[in-house]
């Protein structure tokens, strides 16, 4: 009997862009998983391999990016551009990188350039909201959070923002209407229930504002901005112990100086002046020229009959654009 050959496959390596490729994937799932050591341990070895790889370099800037290395994060998205200009995703994630860095004009031409690629680029449009937001441009900024909108109608960051711009431009019945519209895609939003009692604060719908803060620390109890609001709307009802019990929250959570000099302002209101002071003290070791605490302050030592340091602290608190000292044309500022 005639023996018929046979050929066995045999194995061999992948070409060198095969593997590029099969690593380059590993890396993206293990960042996606949120394994980001992992993830970058197999970016630099996709990169030792082939450095002009713009996907592994895009997402190893994006991941620099969530340790709050925006610097390198936007070094390596730049190369990454340099070798794919037509990355929409690239440049909208160097738009983040910059605006993280206070090159907000930058920012804008990187969002610019990803909506030039991708007009319904909804996540670009919501980013290009907040960039001209920051630089003021609020009824431009209202302009793009509508369109990203429009790409994503279930887009929750860009109802919220547009919500708070609403907001800021004192539209607050429409700044509502979207928190309800954030609140419809995830009932669970502790940040649509906080900015939706911000808006019926500035309405002053108190009870309505008190029961969303409410919401918005069921659903997340460490939230600081949310104690110091309901701190500041059920001290509004004369219950200043309550508030002290969430400014002391807050405080807990972020001894900033605001959350500082609101728990003192709760101790002064309750007549527990000798308790309110430290806190003034504290936030002005943080912030020196932090307003409100001079503010505060004075008012404590002119009520202790103080007054030569009431007063000049008194004076202090107009040093920031909050209090604004009387000008009167032609006539200098006393100073005695």
């Amino acid at each position: 009997m005639e023996r018929q050959s046979q050929r066995h496959g045999e194995h061999t390596a992948p070409p060198p862009s095969a593997n590029v490729a099969s690593l380059t994937q590993a890396a993206l799932d293990a960042h996606q998983a949120g394994r980001l050591d992992a993830a970058e341990s197999i970016y630099r070895e996709v990169l030792a391999l082939d450095p002009a790889n713009s996907k592994a370099l895009h997402y190893f800037g994006v991941l620099h990016y969530q340790r709050g290395q925006h610097a390198a994060a936007a070094a390596l998205m730049s190369h990454a551009l340099k070798h794919d200009r037509h990355d929409a995703a690239c440049w909208s994630n160097r738009g983040l990188a910059a605006a993280a860095l206070g090159q907000l004009d930058e920012a804008t031409i990187c969002y610019d350039q990803a909506l030039q690629l991708q007009p319904d680029f909804a996540d670009a449009r919501n980013n290009f909201g907040v960039a001209l937001q920051a630089q003021g441009a609020l009824n431009e900024a209202v302009e793009q959070y509508r369109l990203a909108i429009t790409s994503n109608p279930a887009l929750i960051d860009a109802h919220l923002n547009l919500g708070t711009v609403l907001g800021k431009l004192g539209r607050f019945a429409e700044a509502l209407a979207c928190y309800r519209d954030a609140l419809r895609l995830d009932p669970n939003s502790a940040e649509a229930h906080f900015n939706s009692g911000n808006a019926h604060n500035a309405q002053a719908q108190h009870e309505a504002a008190v029961a969303s803060f409410e919401h918005a620390l069921a659903l997340r109890p460490d939230y600081a901005e949310a104690h110091i609001n309901l701190g500041s709307a059920i001290g509004k009802r004369g219950d200043y112990a309550g508030a002290e019990s969430h400014y002391r929250r807050a405080v807990a959570l972020n001894p900033n100086p605001t959350n500082l000099v609101c728990l003192g302002g709760s101790l002064g209101a309750q007549g527990r002046h000798g308790e309110e002071e430290t806190f003034y003290r504290q936030a002005l070791a943080h912030d020196p020229s932090y307003a409100d605490a001079h503010q505060n302050l004075a008012w404590l030592l002119l009520k202790r009959g103080d007054y030569k340091r009431g007063w000049a602290e008194f004076a202090l608190r107009w040093r920031k654009s909050d209090y604004d000292a009387l000008a009167v044309p032609g006539v200098a500022e006393w100073r005695g």
